[in-house]
């Protein structure tokens, strides 16, 4: 039939030069992401929600590269009922079913639905450790990959909101800043229940502006999490943290979050 024609007056394409370039308004505020689960007849429940990083120098990334996870997070009143009121939206328009991840700004306002990725996002753990089956379980038995019947029953956890035991999680992802072999990353000396993940394989050529590692940990208080996260970026050189000063920005980010946000730390 051969290309399109330019599209008519009124047309939302009409004035668009390449339809592949798009500018977004941006959004202050704090960043947020939540995990969703839908039943595919237009209803869905929030897991949880934690605070969403992204582009922090201190870790080596720019621009938008995702930078992890921390939480999980309670939205203070107002706030959580406006994000349920859009999930529930959400869901009876789109009767999405399994797992989705909403990426979210916070501010003064209002809640703003920036991205809805349908997967399994990364936070999804933070709420797995207090709730067990409340994410993998259900995108298990949603995609029929039950066929022994090994996973039980498809049932909500008991908690009705997102689940906060006390404890605070937290995931970050370190960007290789320069060309190199990738180092012996050890997990030797690290504060109590902290850990290295997503390694590469010692001496393999890594590029410059690619995720290096994670580090994935749980403390039971935000200082000792922050305290946990200067020693290692003090003490593990090889991540190349030093004089990063992380432990600061994660201060002022989460002292930022909490106008909007609790953690049920103790």
């Amino acid at each position: 039939p051969g290309p399109p024609g330019p599209p008519a007056p009124g047309d939302p394409r009409d004035g668009v030069a390449d339809s592949s370039a798009w500018a977004e308004q941006f959004v202050s505020g704090t960043t947020i992401s939540a995990l969703v689960w839908g039943d595919g007849q237009g209803d869905a429940q929030l897991i949880g929600t934690s605070l969403l990083l992204s582009g922090v120098p201190e870790l080596g990334a720019e621009g938008f590269q995702f930078c992890g996870n921390i939480g999980p997070i309670q939205l203070q009143g107002a706030m959580h009922l406006k994000l349920e009121n859009a999930v529930k939206t959400l869901a009876s328009r789109a009767f999405f079913e399994g797992i989705i991840g909403l990426d979210l700004v916070v501010n003064p306002e209002a809640v703003f639905l920036l991205e809805v990725n349908p997967r399994l996002t990364a936070s999804h753990w933070l709420y797995e450790r207090n709730s067990p089956g409340s994410s993998v379980k259900r995108q298990l038995l949603g995609a029929g990959w039950d066929e022994w019947g090994l996973l039980g029953d498809r049932s909500r956890p008991a908690a009705s909101g997102p689940a906060v035991s006390g404890a605070v999680g937290l995931q970050l992802i370190v960007w290789n800043r320069e060309p190199r072999p990738a180092p012996l990353l050890l997990n030797d000396g690290l504060p109590a229940g902290f850990r290295l993940a997503d390694l590469p394989f010692p001496g393999i050529w890594i590029d410059a502006n690619v995720p290096l590692c994670s580090i994935m940990g749980t403390t039971k208080t935000v200082a000792q999490m922050i305290a946990s996260v200067a020693e290692i970026s003090a003490h593990v050189r090889e991540l190349g943290l030093q004089g990063s000063n992380l432990a600061g920005f994660l201060h002022r980010f989460i002292a930022e979050a909490q106008e909007f946000c609790a953690f049920e730390d103790r």
